[in-house]
């Protein structure tokens, strides 16, 4: 081989290397297949370099070395196409099958020295007829076709060149051969180069293709949303805007992508909003959310908006532009404004009931207490004695008097609830003492009524306020005994559970329905209206007790069954020291 010609064709294979790496460093995914080529034409390069300017063949080692670089660069060659074209593809397996090669090469050059000089093309040639078959068959473009057929073009080069070293007994000395695999190694790594471009041109076509949809995906969601969204860079420029945003802003179909919204809308306008923009964008992405007024461009109508503002940000967490998103809650303030009203106004009613209630209250028990004090003085005999008959009618006066006082204090009692001024004065209270002094009271109505009252002593203390606690039981031993049927009992009891003293009302009487239940607790509400009639009574017991325990922070259950009886438990925390409660208002 001449010299000048291997120098050409060592320089042309380094520079198409050179080429595959730059072209390498400079895409920014990885493509292992140009390292592939640019080895393959190192090797290459290397094996001109051999046969150009060291006497391989007079030297098997020499020679050995010319072969390995000659099928490493076909291998390598096919490896890196085989990886192009997204088949499976391994360095190291390429570096095994070379050395295979190889040595198969050098033990027949060995074995059969008329055959010295063209084994090794013969091997050359398999190799590159794989690679250009990879691409004929593969053919994504009229650039596959070429190099595949040039791929063919060098295979016969090969053979051509076996031919003359066989026919000539040696390697010839003349360039123009090696002139024309120069060109070949040039227009081939050329081919894979514009292969490479080709496939990026592809790639960013796809891309452009798939972004281009995915903003038409992108359009169509947002336009079907009947809220305001749009989306600006990071100048503030529209980049996406959807339907309802130009309808609301008035923009129609104009084009107002890529344009601020200061250019098209009037500064007091679009000033304020673009300050907000700017400070959502340089404020560390801080979430925005205000509400915002806007005279609508397709209704002519004042509405309120809740507006959203939040950054876009790429991978690498640099700021895009600002994102807006605005529902129409005009419907929503309408409304929170006619509630307000509503319940102001019945506040005011709950007030100036609250004070009827008080002041009738007031207004009523002073006659009333002079009614009672009268019918008492008469019934001890002050004014002289009474006959049989008016002793009855005194005690009717005297009975109803004093329901009526009962009631008047439960209404004022509901009164001070409702308007949070009941006040209490905890102590500490021996649970037994309370139930008995409620027993005494309660003991002679039940004694009439034919009802059993049965007291299981507990030796426990809760932490209240007695006159409150007091109004509970007796409220409940009232309702036991009134609501129980004649022969029936009432048991109390108390006991520890989980650090709470449970106070424990349970009567045999008539029972509650599940609709009774459900209605048990509301004000002037008395169950069975029959039964109502039959056992009397104002219909606040309940509701006053339940309020009365929760608001010294105990809790009250109500259990019943029709015709099984009632329980009724009331828990007030297992207190040690007098500070749980805190008197709360005055008394009105």
């Amino acid at each position: 081989m001449g010299g000048f010609g291997a120098l050409a064709a060592s320089l042309v294979a380094l520079l198409i290397a050179a080429l595959c790496l730059l072209v390498q460093a400079r895409l920014q995914e990885k493509r292992p297949h140009l390292a592939y080529w640019a080895a393959a034409h190192v090797a290459v390069a290397i094996n001109f370099a051999i046969y150009g300017y060291t006497p391989w063949h007079d030297n098997l080692l020499l020679a050995a070395a010319a072969v390995l670089m000659q099928q490493g660069f076909a291998v390598l060659l096919a490896c890196g196409i085989r990886h192009h074209l997204g088949l499976p593809a391994n360095l190291t397996a390429a570096l095994a099958l070379t050395a295979a090669i190889s040595a198969v090469v050098v033990i027949s050059m060995a074995i059969f020295p008329a055959a010295y000089y063209a084994v090794p093309g013969l091997a050359l040639v398999v190799v590159q007829l794989y690679g250009g078959g990879l691409l004929l068959i593969h053919r994504r473009s009229i650039l596959y076709v070429g190099l595949g057929i040039l791929l063919l073009l060098r295979s016969l080069n090969t053979l051509a060149y076996v031919g003359l070293t066989q026919q000539g007994g040696g390697v010839p000395m003349e360039d123009w051969p090696y002139i024309i695999t120069l060109l070949l190694n040039m227009a081939t790594g050329i081919g894979l180069l514009l292969l490479e471009f080709d496939d990026a041109h592809r790639s960013m076509a796809s891309t452009a293709r798939a972004k281009d949809d995915a903003l038409a995906l992108l359009q169509g969601v947002i336009d079907t949303v009947r809220a305001v969204v749009h989306y600006k860079d990071r100048d503030l420029r529209y980049q996406l805007v959807n339907s309802r945003s130009r309808d609301v802003l008035g923009y129609g179909d104009a084009n107002i992508i890529g344009k601020r919204l200061s250019e098209v809308a009037p500064p007091d306008l679009a000033l304020p909003i673009e300050r907000s923009d700017r400070a959502v964008l340089h404020n560390n992405g801080a979430l925005v959310d205000e509400e915002w007024r806007w005279r609508d461009a397709d209704t002519g109508r004042d509405k309120t908006y809740w507006l959203s503002k939040s950054v876009v940000r790429n991978s690498a967490g640099e700021a895009m532009g600002v994102v807006t998103a605005a529902i129409d809650i005009t419907r929503l303030k309408e409304t929170e404004q006619r509630l307000i009203q509503e319940r102001e106004a019945a506040e005011r009613a709950n007030q100036a009931k609250s004070q009827f209630l008080a002041n009738m209250s007031h207004e009523l028990r002073t006659p009333l207490n002079a009614i009672l004090g009268f019918s008492e003085m008469l019934e001890a005999g002050y004014l002289g004695q009474l006959s049989p008959r008016q002793q009855e009618y005194l005690a009717h006066i005297h009975r109803s008097g004093q329901h009526l006082l009962t009631l008047v204090n439960d209404i004022l009692d509901l009164s001070r609830i409702d308007a949070g001024k009941m006040r209490f004065a905890p102590e500490r209270l021996l649970v037994d003492e309370l139930i008995q002094e409620a027993v005494a009271m309660v003991a002679p109505t039940a004694q009439n009524d034919h009802v059993g009252i049965t007291h299981l002593p507990c030796r426990l203390s809760v932490f209240a306020d007695r006159r409150a606690l007091m109004q509970v039981l007796l409220n409940l031993l009232s309702n036991a005994v009134k609501f129980n049927r004649p022969g029936g009992n009432v048991t109390l009891r108390a006991d520890l559970r989980d650090s709470q003293v449970v106070i424990t009302v349970a009567d045999t009487g008539l029972g509650m329905s599940q609709a009774e239940l459900a209605r048990a607790f509301e004000p002037f509400q008395r169950g069975d209206a029959y039964k109502a009639r039959l056992k009397g009574g104002s219909g606040l017991g309940l509701a006053i007790s339940r309020n009365l325990v929760e608001l010294q922070g105990g809790r009250f259950t109500l259990d019943s069954q029709p015709g099984s009886g009632t329980i009724v438990r009331i828990s007030f925390p297992l207190v040690e020291t007098e500070a749980s409660l805190a008197p709360e208002g005055g008394e009105d």
